[in-house]
């Protein structure tokens, strides 16, 4: 009775299915389209005969998944193997029984249409070959959600299905099954194959034409690049299957690969760049549903979060992660999680918590299989015990990861290891055997940055590996107490000359070659083509942030910049890499103490170079007879002190909440409080360590490290003298000590300046429409005027900088007007810094306006005229890309500007910005200044350098010195807001030549 009434029901069902579907066409050329709302599904009828073979194929615009039905509903096999747009879901079957069975499809989580098309025919070998093929499939795919043995399971099962496609002669269904066994090659760490096999893909789809096979196999190609140590191929390949997916409309497909982008920018050290396109994935992941995507993208942001040191916000991005992880039963991902939240604890002071979660990731990532993650559980699991007081434990766990990284070659592993080793040994007092370890390590990430080809990449690398330079160097200091006579003082120093400004010398380097011969034509072609793409962007953008109004537009072109950037550093480095010295100009060997000494220094300079940690700071002090290296205090006690020391001697820029004047002169007498205060502090750590050969020097050559990069030295009291440093001696600052030899070496092969080209000078130049000059009157001077700098990621203005007009005039002054060039008004140009006219002159003087990027280093600039004679915007800025083209002869760049000592600081390299890119572009040394400048006071501060330096033929330190320290004594500009701002970068014997003044 109740069987029957079933029976009833699921007749009366299958009645109302059949009612309400349409019949799906079958062998026509005219594909049937429909539209599905999300999470519904639509139901076709298929009549069939006992073995006819059905062919269904459906093109979705978003994710939708497949269903054959039996005649009693039955499900006889589901197929879903693409979430991405525009894809091809296919199905294949052969019915056993005559009736009316059921195409079923269901839309994901975004409405989606969809084109289907069905073949109905007696089936052949081939038909059975794919039948069999979709089998296996099925069958396998669930393995690719375990563990690296139930990958290499599926990899070998997928193998078969790729050789029954091919049985079949059906390209698409061979391709499916190669992309997938890429995935499978990807959970089974085999990364090396990986990449192989996503190259074979990445092929097969060019020569059939199919987009969407030719990003999978780039995109995984980059993994396997990537993973198996060579970042710039990965990098390569990962932004071809974007942009293949972007191209076609797959925002899925290029939120996948920019996920794996964001990753290792952020691996490298590129958080900026790693966060942006983080974020722009997240949107799509969050808007397509992909939970797994949007857990990936989670583990980035934490990621860069904990380089960034902001810990709490880390731990909150990890635990997103994690949610979703254990959501999605993925344990092989929970284990990564587990494993870095353990390490944040570990920072945090948590040790026993951490111990903890690392046991917890370690035992996951056993259970996974995948040797790579054990590598690093282990790694994290030692580090733990070690601070727990377990040294043995430590040492087993460590050595345990370090054999694993070494059977796999997974070289960034290896690295990490010995760096954890060395940190054990170094702890319980293993010190030669920690520096055998650290020396391993370093000598494993040297060859991992060789493979990173664009420079901006390999600058932010070496900034994430500081803290091994750090271990290192403290290994050797260690050394050097106890062993004094040994060298290791200069090992030390070697150190950390290893560990900054590299970027810096080997673009020096590079400069010395000709590399136009070796480089293809259609390369330099590309090259030239996104530069000027990039220059029409940027131009743009900065048109559009000269008003409020338009501000909101440029940052709408701000992806577009970033992206033009980024492949005009790629083209850059293809360029760069096809030279015959490439290899040996990455190669990089600091300048050996004794070259130092006999090159560099002479009897009356000192050399000091500081490198920061947090707990300590080194101090080395080279002169011309021996080297010392001092201590004195971490970041931990001196970092507040530079941020305020920095406030409170620009506290004049700080205007905009002072209600009267009284209230303006209190806030400032209050900041010249605070200034004698930290100021005297950092004398205590800064200075004090190396007091004696302070009081020996005439010169002293600072190499500043992280935040004191900020310091204004020739501002700081000396120790236990009631002057300034610029009253005792010559400042010089230096990205590194290397730097000063490589621009030396480069500057040996250029030809002297002619004498008839001795200064050429642009000021005063024309920013608005509403000039005055372009009505055909001399503007009115206008007083307390403040040399600024604009920020490229927000709306500015600028106005007109009057006494830059006499600061020419007054510069031009001490030459000959024969060897003398002056452009000002619309004549100040970037056209005419570009047209390669000023590449002669000796000294090259820019008084003007700057801008500032931290986030894209290139876009800064100095702004010449913004506006034609007509009154028509014109592109006025001079970028950081643009120096790299100028090939100067000059000596002295002087850069009359607002904060152009500064830029996007990079642990590595100082500050990545115009400065550095003036010696890039030929210049022996620069003048920069680390604040806005008030403009009448920059006057008459160039007034006063250029009459010591021309006038009266001083070294530029020695004229530098000379102003600082006679505008001192002139009440008005007494306080070292108005003196201290310039800074002397470059070669620090850089001479003089005595001028007649006119």
């Amino acid at each position: 009775m109740i069987e029957g009434r079933v029976l009833r029901a699921l007749a009366l069902t299958l009645a109302a299915m059949i009612a309400n579907a349409e019949s799906l066409p079958v062998n026509r050329k005219a594909p049937l389209t429909a539209s599905l709302r999300k999470g519904l599904d639509q139901k076709w009828t298929i009549p069939l005969h006992k073995d006819d073979f059905v062919a269904i194929d459906v093109i979705q615009e978003h994710d939708v998944a497949l269903r054959l039905l039996a005649p009693d509903s039955k499900e006889l096999v589901a197929v879903d193997y693409f979430e991405d747009e525009q894809a091809r879901e296919r199905l294949f079957w052969i019915a056993k029984d005559d009736g009316t069975y059921f195409l079923e499809v269901k839309a994901g989580s975004q409405d989606s249409r969809i084109t289907v098309t069905a073949a109905k025919r007696v089936p052949v070998p081939e038909d059975i070959a794919r039948l069999e093929a979709q089998k296996l499939f099925v069958a396998v795919l669930p393995d690719l959600s375990g563990n690296a043995e139930a990958g290499v399971r599926a990899s070998g099962v997928l193998s078969n299905i790729r050789t029954l496609a091919r049985n079949a002669n059906d390209t698409h269904l061979e391709m499916l099954a190669m992309a997938w066994r890429c995935l499978a090659l990807r959970r089974s760490g085999n990364f090396a194959e990986q990449e192989k096999s996503g190259e074979e893909l990445l092929r097969m789809g060019v020569r059939e034409k199919d987009t969407l096979m030719a990003s999978y196999g780039s995109y995984h190609r980059g993994i396997g690049s990537v993973e198996t140590g060579r970042y710039s191929e990965g990098l390569d390949a990962l932004r071809h299957s974007a942009d293949i997916s972007e191209a076609n409309g797959r925002n899925l497909g290029a939120a996948m690969a920019n996920s794996i982008i964001a990753s290792l920018q952020n691996r490298i050290g590129v958080t900026d760049m790693a966060e942006d396109r983080a974020r722009r994935a997240l949107v799509v992941f969050e808007r397509y549903g992909n939970q797994r995507g949007a857990a990936a993208v989670h583990l980035t942001m934490a990621g860069v979060r904990s380089l960034q040191r902001e810990l709490p916000d880390a731990v909150q991005e990890y635990e997103a992660a994690l949610a979703i992880y254990r959501q999605l039963k993925d344990p092989t991902n929970e284990a990564i999680v587990l494993r870095d939240i353990a390490t944040i604890r570990g920072q945090q002071g948590r040790a026993a918590e951490g111990l903890v979660l690392a046991t917890m990731a370690n035992e996951l990532s056993h259970k996974s299989g995948l040797k790579i993650l054990r590598a690093s559980t282990l790694r994290t699991l030692g580090r733990l015990q070690m601070q727990s007081g377990n040294s043995e434990g430590a040492i087993t766990s460590v050595k345990a990861a370090i054999q694993m990284a070494v059977s796999e070659k997974l070289a960034s592993a290896q690295a990490s290891g010995h760096f954890e080793l060395a940190s054990i040994l170094m702890l319980t007092g293993q010190l030669q055997e920690a520096r055998q370890e650290i020396e391993q390590s370093l000598k494993v990430l040297e060859g991992l940055r060789q493979t990173i080809r664009e420079e901006s990449l390999r600058q932010a690398n070496l900034s994430t590996q500081r803290g091994f330079f750090g271990l290192y160097i403290a290994i050797l200091a260690e050394l050097d107490k106890l062993h004094p006579a040994d060298g290791y003082a200069a090992l030390a120093f070697e150190a950390s000359e290893r560990s900054r400004a590299r970027g810096l010398v080997e673009l020096l380097q590079e400069n010395k070659i000709q590399l136009d011969g070796d480089v293809p034509g259609d390369l330099l072609a590309n090259e030239a083509k996104v530069e000027a793409e990039l220059n029409r962007l940027t131009a743009e953008q900065t048109r559009l942030l000269l008003t409020p109004e338009t501000a909101e537009a440029a940052s709408r072109l701000g992806p577009a910049v970033a992206k033009q950037q980024e492949e005009l550093d790629r083209m850059r480095g293809l360029i760069s890499e096809k030279s015959p010295e490439y290899a040996d100009i990455i190669r990089f060997r600091p300048v050996p103490v004794s070259k130092l000494q006999a090159d560099l220094l002479d009897d009356n300079t000192a050399l000091v170079e500081y490198f920061s940690s947090r707990s300590r700071t080194y101090i080395w002090v080279v002169t011309r007879s021996g080297i010392r290296l001092t201590f004195s205090d971490g970041l931990d006690a001196i970092q507040d002190s530079v941020q305020r020391a920095y406030a409170s001697i620009t506290a004049r820029n700080d205007g905009a909440s002072d209600k009267s004047a009284g209230a303006r002169a209190l806030r400032l007498q209050q900041a010249s409080v605070t200034w004698a205060k930290e100021s005297a502090k950092l004398s205590d750590a800064l200075l004090k360590p190396w007091a004696a050969e302070l009081g020996r020097a005439k010169r002293v050559i600072i190499v500043p490290d992280l935040p004191l990069h900020y310091v204004p030295f020739a501002a700081l009291p000396v120790p236990s003298e009631n002057i300034t440093m610029a009253s005792k001696v010559e400042v010089i600052v230096l990205p590194s000590a290397s730097v000063a030899q490589a621009i030396r070496e480069a500057k040996s092969l250029q030809t002297a300046s002619p004498e008839d080209k001795q200064i050429a000078i642009l000021a005063d130049p024309v920013f608005t429409s509403d000039d005055s000059r372009l009505k055909g009157s001399p503007g009115r001077v206008q007083g307390n005027l403040t040399r600024s700098t604009a920020n490229t990621r927000a709306s500015f203005s600028l106005t007109r900088l009057p006494f830059t007009r006499r600061e020419a005039m007054l510069a031009g002054s001490f030459v000959d007007p024969s060897s003398r060039f002056v452009a000002l008004d619309f004549e100040a140009s970037r056209e005419l810094a570009m047209s390669g006219r000023l590449r002669d002159y000796r000294i090259l003087h820019f008084a003007t306006h700057s801008v500032l990027d931290n986030q894209y280093p290139d876009a800064s600039g100095i702004v010449l005229s913004l506006v034609d004679k007509n009154g028509q915007y014109v592109d006025g800025v001079i970028r950081l890309h643009d120096l790299y083209r100028l090939k100067l002869k000059a000596d002295l760049v002087v850069l009359s500007a607002c904060q152009t000592a500064l830029g996007s600081r990079l642990n590595s390299e100082g500050f990545v910005g115009v400065a550095r890119g003036m010696l890039y572009a030929g210049a022996s040394g620069v003048i920069a200044s680390l604040w806005k400048v008030d403009d009448a006071a920059t006057m008459e501060w160039m007034r006063l350098f250029y009459a010591a330096y021309l006038g009266r033929g001083m070294t530029v330190s020695a004229a530098v010195r000379s102003a600082q320290t006679e505008m001192a004594r002139i009440p008005r500009w007494k306080s070292p807001y108005y003196w201290a701002a310039f800074t002397f970068i470059g070669d620090p014997l850089l001479r003089g030549a005595q001028n007649r003044g006119h």
